[in-house]
């Protein structure tokens, strides 16, 4: 089914995925048929026919239909964390198959470290009944992260296979969009406060859709700079980014839009650098359109809010906008730099090996629990970022875990002189990597984004883009990251 979807009309997919968000609303069972045939068709692409490499397609659909699954509540039919178990269960059937389009199988050893390394606190877990909920919330997370770095570092792919993916991740997030439209109150009915704002995310975790429509707003952003379109014209891509960056401030949850702004400018301020004006002009256009496109719709949102968005995005809280309380780095970062540093405090009390996945909750001392969304987007106190949640869970393998997932960064930043003669391939791996991982910084590993950008940032990029320009047009045969 996923091979149908990447081949078939991209306008028929497009009112498909439209007419399956509002249907969906009405009957659930609607959407559960529909999982159930994708992910039956790819287990059986999976084991019947060793060559059709459809993992990467279906997970990157996967991604954001995941999130629209937990927005339906469509748990027991479709597991809440349905994401990991498929990513733990098909990658390594996948990976047992050595799949690869350069030549020949490699392990990564990033991404067998991190596997290796996350298993030890598993043995320092309580043995109660909350072992397999806290073993699937927080470790199956990073431990797919590995599997995903294995399973692309072994892949270059095209223009064309690229922006497949990206068409793959959008269809589900048209469904998310037209599944709000009609599930929230109107403009007009709605509620803003300081908060992040519930009944615009269909009375589900803001923190949580705001990060999957900041996929959308990425993806879309960064086909326009690359000179392509996803739909076949330009006009209905732009359209479609507006929806998603409507929908993401109407949220009033800052961390999807963060980690596309940030995505996004890096792609285009290293990819400025071309030597034809041309081009310049042309991605200097489109980064300005993308720019006024988020400064407008957050301005007309704010009027609406009556300037309540506007102080949410600057850190203000409840009790900051009512007087009661100082702005600090504690209200700025909505409790999360407490949380981070509790976390901290426990991995210098139990360096070794942490106190194992799910445990650091129970070990913080706070004067005040801040409360995050679950993957079911229920209200719970848990952990925001998942560098300070590896160091108190894992202790010295988590550091550990935490270096290698920095390291590519020092990586880029020692060959940063190649990138600009390497081409925009290379840009686009960069921004995989920095727009997977800031989305850990503020939402840990809820979903599936930081997995998979993380580990597509490791597979080569054999892109030439739409024009003519000699600096970026190299071709890129293997991953710029180093698999062994």
């Amino acid at each position: 089914m996923i091979k149908k979807i990447v081949n078939g009309n991209v306008y028929f997919w497009l009112v498909l995925h439209i007419a399956l968000g509002f249907l969906a609303g009405l009957n659930h069972n609607i959407a559960i048929g529909w999982a159930y045939v994708l992910i039956g068709s790819t287990v059986i692409a999976t084991l019947k026919y060793r060559r059709e490499f459809v993992l990467h397609y279906f997970f990157a659909y996967y991604v954001s239909f995941e999130l629209f699954a937990r927005m339906l509540r469509l748990t027991p039919f479709v597991p809440v964390e349905s994401g990991k178990y498929l990513a733990m269960f098909l990658m390594l059937i996948g990976l047992s198959q050595k799949p690869n389009n350069i030549g020949k199988f490699k392990v990564s050893n990033t991404g067998l470290a991190i596997c290796v390394l996350s298993v030890p606190s598993i043995f320092f877990m309580k043995l109660d009944d909350t072992f397999w909920s806290n073993l699937v919330f927080c470790w199956f997370g990073i431990f797919d992260l590995g599997l995903f770095v294995l399973y692309f570092s072994n892949f270059s792919f095209s223009k064309e296979e690229i922006i497949n993916i990206f068409k793959l991740m959008v269809y589900p997030l048209i469904s998310i969009s037209a599944y709000l439209f009609v599930n929230t109150p109107t403009l007009s009915d709605l509620q803003f406060g300081i908060s992040a704002n519930a009944e615009a995310s269909g009375n589900f975790g803001p923190n949580q859709v705001s990060s999957i429509l900041g996929v959308g707003i990425f993806v879309v952003s960064i086909a326009l700079i690359m000179g392509y379109t996803l739909f076949k014209n330009k006009f209905v891509d732009i359209g479609i980014l507006l929806l998603f960056i409507f929908r993401c401030v109407l949220t009033v949850s800052r961390g999807g839009m963060f980690s596309a702004i940030l995505g996004v400018a890096i792609i285009y301020f290293l990819s400025s650098k071309s030597k034809s004006i041309n081009q310049r002009i042309a991605r200097f256009a489109t980064f300005t359109i993308i720019t006024l496109s988020v400064f407008f719709t957050f301005q007309y949102v704010n009027k609406i809010s009556g300037n309540t968005l506007n102080e949410r995005y600057r850190g203000t809280t409840v009790d900051v906008y009512n007087g009661e309380k100082e702005s600090d780095l504690e209200t700025l970062t909505d409790g999360r730099s407490t949380i981070a540093l509790a976390e901290i405090e426990i991995f210098l009390h139990n360096p070794m090996f942490g106190v194992g996945p799910g445990q650091s909750s129970t070990y913080w001392d706070i004067s005040q629990k801040f409360i995050a969304d679950d993957a079911a987007g229920n209200e719970v106190v848990a952990s925001h970022t998942e560098f300070t949640r590896l160091l108190a869970e894992h202790g010295l393998m988590g550091l550990v875990i935490c270096i290698l997932l920095i390291y590519p960064m020092w990586f880029y930043w020692k060959k940063r002189r190649e990138l600009f003669t390497r081409g925009f391939a290379y840009y686009l791996n960069l921004g995989f990597l920095v727009f997977g991982l800031s989305m850990s910084v503020h939402s840990s590993m809820r979903t599936m984004i930081t997995p998979f950008f993380f580990g597509l940032a490791f597979a080569g990029m054999n892109i030439r883009p739409a024009s003519k320009d000699k600096m970026s047009s190299s071709i890129i045969e293997k991953p710029f990251l180093k698999t062994t």
